[in-house]
């Protein structure tokens, strides 16, 4: 019921703060003007991410222990934001972009300890240290760097996150990993709140 409640409120908080967002990101200019590269043919507002990461880190807030990984996992999308909204409004080069991808990785493995300690076919031992770490970081980049290769038509990445982060949820619903469960399922409702407006435009 917990995780139900997460993803009603991810999805609400999400759809209730894209209308005025987008409003003053057209104030503000934090839009993706239309040029040679893009579909669109006129300005479309860029702040959506705000909206998602509100939506889906306010269950979180309201009813997970904050821990560790909690909080390694909450620094690293807060660095993540902060990098997203300073390119929606600069342009950054992409080794601007990078180095704020490598410092939320970081934060989310050094300080969080999200670290992959087990491979699939391997053993049921942890792999060691020195091999698990760069893989996290490897993988944790490499995840990032796919979504943002595949934001370019409208819904592409939010449903194909969708549909990973979903499999996320039956994976943690089957081994009963409640506070992995309640923040999948809000990270679910933050993208359908999103999709609602990213399809329709």
């Amino acid at each position: 019921m917990l995780s139900f409640f997460a993803l009603i409120v991810a999805m609400f908080v999400t759809m209730m703060l894209i209308p005025p967002l987008m409003r003053s990101a057209v104030r503000y200019d934090f839009v993706d003007r239309p040029d040679r590269r893009k579909l669109h043919g006129q300005p479309v507002p860029r702040i959506g991410g705000v909206a998602m990461v509100a939506g889906a880190v306010t269950p979180v807030l309201l009813w997970i222990e904050p821990n560790q990984q909690i909080l390694g996992l909450l620094y690293g999308i807060a660095v993540l934001l902060v990098f997203g909204l300073w390119d929606d409004r600069a342009a950054l080069d992409y080794r601007v972009k990078f180095i704020g991808q490598v410092l939320a990785v970081g934060v989310a493995v050094f300080y969080g300890d999200i670290v992959i300690r087990y491979v699939p076919f391997h053993s049921f031992d942890p792999i060691p240290e020195a091999v698990a770490i760069p893989l996290s970081l490897f993988a944790l980049l490499g995840v990032t760097n796919a979504v943002n290769l595949a934001d370019g038509l409208d819904g592409l990445a939010g449903g194909t996150m969708l549909l990973s982060i979903g499999m996320l949820c039956l994976l943690a619903y089957s081994v009963q990993d409640t506070g992995l469960f309640v923040v999948a399922m809000a990270m679910v409702g933050s993208i359908v709140g999103f999709l609602r407006y990213n399809v329709s435009g």
